[in-house]
C-alpha cells in the first residue's frame, strides 16, 4: 500500500484501493479495468488504464497473484480533450452563426452582447468586448461589452483610445493578425 500512496494521485487512491478489493473478489475469467494517474519520477502526472484479473489462488480460493497490464494513455486523453475543445468551439461558432442569421437589424446590438456573454462564459472570463478601429487606424472604441457584473463595465472609459497605446502589438493589429 505504501507504494500506491507515494505514486498514485491522491484523488485516485480511494478508487485504486476499491479496485484492488474488486480484483480479490473477481471470478477467474473476469478482467477488470481502471483508469488512474500515477506520478512519473520527473514529477509529471501520467494517466494509465490498467486491465487486471486473478491469476493464482491458494487452496482456500483466495487470490494470491493477479496478472495485468497498464497502458499509458496520457497522450490519448490530452488528444481527446483537445478534440472535445475544438468540437465545443465549432458548436459555439455554429450557434452564434445561427443566432445572427435569425436576427433583424433592430436586434443586432442585443445579439452581439448575447454572443459576447457566450464567448466570455466559454473561456471563463468575466468580461468580453468588441473594439472598432477608426478608418485611419489612429484610435479605437469599445463598441460592445458584456460584463458579469454591470458595476465592472468599462465601455464608457474605452472610447477613442489612441492606437499607439498597444505599443509592440500595434504592427500586429495593423496587419490584421
Amino acid at each position: 500500500d505504501e507504494i500506491f500512496i507515494r505514486i498514485i494521485h491522491p484523488d485516485d487512491l480511494p478508487h485504486v484501493f476499491a479496485f484492488q478489493e474488486k480484483i480479490m473478489a473477481a471470478a477467474d475469467e473476469e478482467t477488470l479495468e481502471i483508469e488512474y494517474r500515477m506520478q512519473h519520477h520527473s514529477g509529471e502526472w501520467l494517466t494509465f488504464r490498467s486491465y487486471e484479473r486473478p491469476f493464482l489462488r491458494d487452496s482456500e480460493g483466495s487470490v494470491q497473484h493477479k496478472i495485468g497490464i497498464a497502458i499509458d494513455i496520457t497522450e490519448h486523453k490530452l488528444a481527446k480533450e483537445n478534440l472535445q475543445k475544438q468540437l465545443t468551439v465549432i458548436q459555439l461558432s455554429n450557434k452564434i452563426s445561427n443566432q445572427f442569421h435569425m436576427l433583424t437589424i433592430d436586434q443586432i446590438d442585443e445579439g452581439i452582447n448575447s454572443v459576447l456573454a457566450e464567448i466570455a462564459n466559454f473561456v471563463g472570463a468575466n468580461r468580453s468586448s468588441i473594439f472598432q478601429f477608426s478608418d485611419d487606424l489612429k484610435t479605437m472604441t469599445n463598441s460592445h461589452e458584456w460584463c458579469e457584473s454591470q458595476d465592472d463595465s468599462q465601455i464608457e472609459l474605452l472610447q477613442g483610445i489612441p492606437f499607439e497605446t498597444f505599443g509592440v502589438h500595434t504592427n500586429t493589429l495593423k496587419r490584421h493578425e
